[in-house]
């Protein structure tokens, strides 16, 4: 069976939309330390004074990064270190590791109650990913105040029954107005599920 190398490049150049981009390679049988040949092929290419090197490298002003490793160092130097850049047309699909794909709910009210919070969990995660992009005390404080209510909204996870009253008495003892509102939003929602 063959074995891949998939180098993940992150891009934090702009730190409000980073992304990644995948170079795949395919490893020979007796290359031992992928990321090691992948380093000493690069090394033999900005060291070896051809022209396309220097060039480069005068180029990337002797910065030479990994979007410059991609524009330059031929392929015949990958394969020579035993590794072989595989050419393919990918399709990247990204999914949220919670999210439902088959849902039973309809005959269990309290599994979808008990969904309708997740969800609320989930956007939580996504702003807490936002702020925390930001790299400022303001943001992080908000990113932990987001996370304080996460952890509140997944002990309701755990419990056998969630009904109007139990979140009517979280709500009487919550000093976050945030979290006053999610509940108040999931108190509709436990309305809707019982009268349907």
């Amino acid at each position: 069976m063959a074995k891949i190398l998939n180098l993940i490049i992150q891009d934090r150049s702009d730190p409000k939309t980073p992304h990644e981009f995948v170079e795949s390679f395919e490893i020979r049988e007796d290359v031992q330390n992928p990321e090691k040949a992948l380093r000493e092929a690069i090394q033999e290419f900005v060291n070896s004074g051809t022209d396309q090197s220097r060039a480069a490298l005068s180029y990337a002003c002797g910065c030479f990064n990994w979007g410059d490793v991609f524009s330059n160092v031929p392929d015949e130097l990958f394969i020579k270190h035993g590794l072989t850049p595989l050419k393919q047309n990918a399709v990247d699909v990204f999914v949220d590791h919670n999210e439902i794909l088959v849902s039973n709910t309809s005959d269990d009210p309290m599994a979808e109650i008990k969904n309708i919070i997740k969800k609320y969990i989930q956007k939580g995660e996504k702003e807490i990913t936002h702020w925390l992009a930001a790299e400022n005390l303001v943001a992080e404080n908000i990113a932990d105040n987001i996370a304080i209510q996460n952890d509140k909204l997944k002990s309701l996870l755990i419990l056998n029954e969630i009904n109007e009253q139990i979140i009517m008495t979280l709500i009487e003892s919550e000093t976050d107005d945030n979290l006053v509102s999610i509940y108040e939003d999931i108190i509709d929602e436990i309305a809707d599920i019982t009268l349907s």
